[in-house]
């Protein structure tokens, strides 16, 4: 194996574990590093990235099955939810591969390219009001009275 081969193995078993342990599937990681360090084409990046997340919900799905919610007397997987986006997920992924098999490589990037800049866009967002209201709770917290004082408003 080349070396570019075995840093992108690294990569995508740090990426993969990752994003399972994040709770997402990764695609939008693992697809661009598939492709540059691999050499794979878009539809075979697509075509990989989808058994690599399809294995790695199998496992948390597997390994959280006996697990207990935190505050109440439930499973933390919750079969109902699991039973009631089944077809939904399976129609999406028959849909995609259709488009996956028909699409361009070039519309397959550009449209990749265009989520993921949104997502990242949307992310950043997320993380500066996030930012935001843990700064203002800090500052606003019992334990932290000589900082001052001051509304939601004024952030």
């Amino acid at each position: 194996m080349l070396e570019e081969e075995w840093i992108g193995l690294a990569l995508l078993t740090a990426l993969t574990v990752l994003a399972n342990v994040a709770g997402i599937g990764g695609g939008g990681v693992i697809i661009p590093v598939t492709m540059a360090l691999f050499g794979f084409s878009t539809k075979e990046a697509i075509a990989l990235t989808s058994i690599l997340m399809t294995f790695g919900s199998l496992t948390r799905f597997i390994l959280q099955l006996d697990d207990r919610h935190p505050l109440r007397d439930a499973p933390v997987v919750d079969m109902n939810i699991s039973i009631l986006m089944l077809p939904i997920v399976l129609v999406g992924s028959f849909i995609g591969v259709i488009v996956n098999i028909w699409t361009p490589n070039i519309i397959l990037s550009s449209c990749l390219t265009v989520i993921l800049v949104l997502l990242a866009y949307r992310s950043l967002q997320n993380a500066r009001k996030l930012y935001e209201r843990e700064t203002f709770n800090i500052l606003n917290s019992p334990k932290n009275s000589n900082a001052p004082s001051f509304q939601m408003q004024d952030i």
